[in-house]
């Protein structure tokens, strides 16, 4: 509870940093998408701490992360291929939450690895074009991250997670995130999407390699 007081300010922000990425947006959309993400972060949180504390086994649950998330974003890479689907524009607030539950509880439990899939159903659900669903896609992870770390945050803290690697990751994430945003404002559609056609193979290369290694270690 105390995560979704933190967070319910912060998706009033949200369609803020929306508009000034030069997206258009439906505001009662994005802030449901939004809320809809921070009940997911921490459903997602949860899961993990279950499957961890109930199989004992951390390659294992390494091991399923990888091949959920590979699975996903093979799913990813044929709905891109297919020219035929249609599209949807939903505005039903139930599904428009239960969306953002989904994509939220994705992102937790995977480690921020959902966002091609995030891309995918914004755009098969709510008629996104590539660059609004990125952003989206982005926002929803900061949401369900941010619930996800506060939980963990009121709960046992992070004494017990090595956390010196943060010095290279943060610096790296805030670069990584400005060369995004100006390529996003700077890329037409058709470049963006052939970029993320390439990056969501590379990771499910990734995926692949991580779990043919977690299954030798077992």
């Amino acid at each position: 509870m105390s995560s979704l007081l933190a967070f319910c300010p912060l998706s009033r922000f949200y369609p803020w940093l929306l508009y000034r990425a030069g997206i258009r947006f439906d505001r009662k959309r994005t802030v449901f998408i939004a809320l809809g993400s921070i009940f997911g972060g921490l459903a997602g949180k949860s899961l993990f701490s279950s499957m961890v504390t109930g199989i004992k086994q951390t390659l294992f649950v390494t091991a399923f992360q990888s091949l959920i998330l590979a699975v996903l974003l093979i799913l990813v890479l044929v709905y891109l291929a297919r020219k035929n689907i249609q599209n949807h524009d939903i505005h039903n607030r139930v599904i428009i939450l239960t969306a953002g539950f989904l994509l939220g509880l994705t992102a937790a439990f995977l480690g921020v690895g959902g966002g091609p899939f995030n891309v995918v159903l914004l755009s098969l659900l709510f008629s996104m074009d590539t660059k609004s669903a990125s952003v989206h896609s982005l926002l929803i992870i900061f949401f369900s991250q941010s619930a996800k770390l506060i939980a963990i945050l009121s709960d046992t803290g992070f004494s017990e997670y090595n956390l010196s690697a943060l010095v290279f990751m943060i610096p790296g994430g805030i670069l990584g995130g400005v060369i995004g945003t100006g390529l996003n404002r700077k890329l037409e559609g058709e470049t963006i999407q052939l970029l993320f056609k390439i990056i969501v193979s590379a990771i499910i290369l990734l995926n692949l390699f991580n779990l043919i290694k977690c299954i030798d270690a077992l």
